[in-house]
């Protein structure tokens, strides 16, 4: 017998490993940069080089790049910086991983600590979390129909089923550059000593064939000034930004978009007068592109003729179904004291943070667990930190800019009703808004908007019938069946199991017995006669 089959593109996540790299090395301080008496603050990025998966494992190769800002041990105490890396070479081992597949790399830094050994060389230390995800992307074909030779010789019993199917799975990139005019009441650029870009409300929107990225860019830029012993000056702004990637998709589908800075680069540029009055931002924006198509499938679920035997040969598949895709905001704040011991706050000039996760649990009747052994929740609670560093100027003669580096934890609930231990649960937690505003003598209350983009799959298991056999009727069995019945309805019964039972149809059933729909209740009297004598 001929199937009419549907194919239906899925992914599943494969596997998802987590693994801490801790990094160490001594760096010499290049002959061109002062002497190091204090550093102020520091910040990195990994940089991954190279991905390779092999069988039952992962290479990554990569970096760790870190800048540092500090003090010279001269008179004059100048502010200065300095760059260097870390450099890895990691084996993550990922059963049922083969060679070639293509695995995702997340990357946090822990811990970044700097220190001094002595004016000329200093230690650098980082505890780096990598987490490696492979997902599996594949084909299910799908019996939606028989074919019309067969039309008429067997009947169908159909199911539907709500599926989200992969449109586009790709990763890309967004190139921006931008140009900022210096303040007219700030001095010409000289030297750049310390930058920080940061994304911010971000935001993606599906149309046809495109999808559309728009958000902020946060620029804190920290540069010394053409006047000798003039005192170093900022810049602290946003930028809109706004652009788009080709993609296969359809307006409607449903977004999960990963954005991150790959890379970014600030530097002093002239302007038409040729004064250093212009600084210019180059960006690298990557984005890891998947695209759900939600659709409802008919399939047939079971099936038998009255003309022959028909033995459907069945396999279990899972399918994907969004549970929740959505985006919910935590108002985070809390009031911060700092150290005096590097002098009290004078301006604060710039600030910025990120949102970290420590850890998602699923809530089940208002009990948060990691292990619910399938039994279907309620939503999930989120628990993490709020980072914050603050950059001011300080009371100290010695030390006349300084960073404060704060924590705010927080808990956030996302309502996800239905929500079960084997759900695929993705949260890309972002920053919306960040203030830091004094409210007293080294006293810093600090405001921010946690934004949490969540994307909740179901996994839904049935029974697909890959294809039917077919066999002569058993006749001795057809002649044991009554050709006429009464039949008393149990508790489970439908029209199918009845019909399929006495060798007969649902229509001729329905049509005997005077039945408007395909309802029947425990406890009916039917009336049924058998089609095949």
């Amino acid at each position: 017998m001929e199937l009419i089959k549907k194919n239906i593109h899925m992914n599943r996540l494969k596997s998802r490993i987590l693994t801490q790299l801790t990094l160490d090395d001594d760096f010499i301080v290049p002959d061109i940069k002062a002497d190091i008496d204090d550093v102020i603050t520091s910040q990195g990025e990994v940089v991954i080089d190279s991905l390779r998966a092999t069988d039952g494992k992962v290479n990554v190769k990569g970096r760790l790049q870190f800048k540092l800002l500090y003090l010279c041990n001269t008179g004059d105490k100048k502010l200065h910086n300095m760059e260097g890396a870390l450099s890895f070479d990691e084996n993550i081992l990922m059963d049922g991983i083969r060679d070639g597949e293509n695995v995702n790399i997340k990357w946090d830094i822990e811990d970044l600590s700097i220190g001094i050994i002595n004016t000329r060389k200093i230690s650098a230390r980082a505890v780096v979390m990598l987490e490696a995800i492979a997902e599996d992307i594949y084909d299910v074909e799908t019996a939606v129909a028989i074919g019309e030779m067969d039309e008429g010789r067997a009947d169908c019993l159909k199911k539907r089923i709500d599926i989200s199917q992969i449109a586009v799975s790709k990763r890309d990139i967004l190139r921006v550059r931008e140009e900022l005019d210096i303040p007219s009441n700030k001095g010409n650029i000289y030297n750049v000593l310390w930058s920080t870009v940061r994304l911010k409300n971000t935001s993606t929107r599906v149309l046809d064939k495109k999808v559309v990225v728009s958000g902020e860019i946060s620029v804190v830029v920290l540069y010394e000034v053409e006047e000798e012993n003039a005192p170093v000056q900022w810049i602290d702004t946003v930028l809109p930004f706004s652009g788009e990637v080709e993609a296969d998709c359809m307006e409607g589908m449903i977004p999960d978009i990963e954005i991150n800075i790959a890379s970014s680069n600030i530097s002093p540029k002239p302007d038409t007068d040729g004064e250093q009055r212009l600084i210019e931002l180059d960006m690298i924006i990557e984005l890891g592109v998947k695209i759900y198509n939600e659709e409802t499938v008919e399939y047939i679920s079971d099936i038998y003729s009255t003309c022959c035997e028909l033995e459907p040969v069945t396999e279990k598949v899972t399918y994907n179904t969004i549970l929740i895709k959505n985006q919910s905001k935590s108002k985070v704040s809390d009031k911060l004291k700092l150290d005096s011991a590097s002098g009290n706050v004078m301006q604060i000039f710039g600030c910025d943070g990120a949102v970290k996760i420590d850890d998602i649990k699923i809530n089940v009747n208002d009990i948060a667990t990691d292990d619910m052994a399938g039994e279907a929740g309620k939503g999930i609670v989120v628990e993490g930190i709020v980072s914050v560093n603050i950059m001011y100027i300080s009371s100290d003669d010695q030390r006349p800019i300084s960073v404060a580096k704060e924590i705010i934890p927080f808990t956030h609930e996302i309502e996800a009703p239905g929500i079960t231990s084997e759900s695929l649960v993705f949260i890309r937690p972002s920053l919306e808004q960040l203030t830091t505003v004094m409210v007293g003598n080294n006293e810093i209350e600090a405001k921010a908007i946690a934004v949490f983009d969540t994307l909740v799959l179901n996994c839904v298991t049935e029974d697909v019938i890959l294809e039917v056999m077919e066999q002569p009727l058993d006749m001795e069995k057809i002649k044991a069946i009554p050709s006429m019945a009464g039949y008393h309805v149990k508790k489970g019964d439908t029209l199918w199991k009845i019909a399929k039972k006495y060798y007969t149809t649902v229509d001729s059933i329905r049509k005997i017995n005077d039945i408007k729909g395909i309802d029947i209740h425990e406890g009916d009297m039917l009336l049924v006669v058998k089609e095949r004598m």
